[in-house]
């Protein structure tokens, strides 16, 4: 994810039946590389919270190794 703000993030990871899956706090610089070793293949919803409040969403796709 970039980040060219700077700003201060939070992260939270939902599987499609809403179940929470992974939830980071203060994520800091311009780039976060996201560990996906804990989340099964499936799509998943990314919620990004910024310092000021304001809430992005996003799908994320993931595929299962060979």
């Amino acid at each position: 994810f970039l980040n060219p703000s700077n700003q201060t993030f939070k992260l939270e990871i939902y599987d499609m039946q809403g179940k929470s899956c992974l939830i980071k706090e203060e994520i800091y610089g311009a780039q976060y590389h996201l560990n996906r070793q804990n989340l099964r293949a499936g799509l998943y919803l990314i919620k990004l919270t910024d310092s000021n409040g304001r809430i992005q969403m996003a799908k994320l796709a993931i595929q299962a190794f060979d």
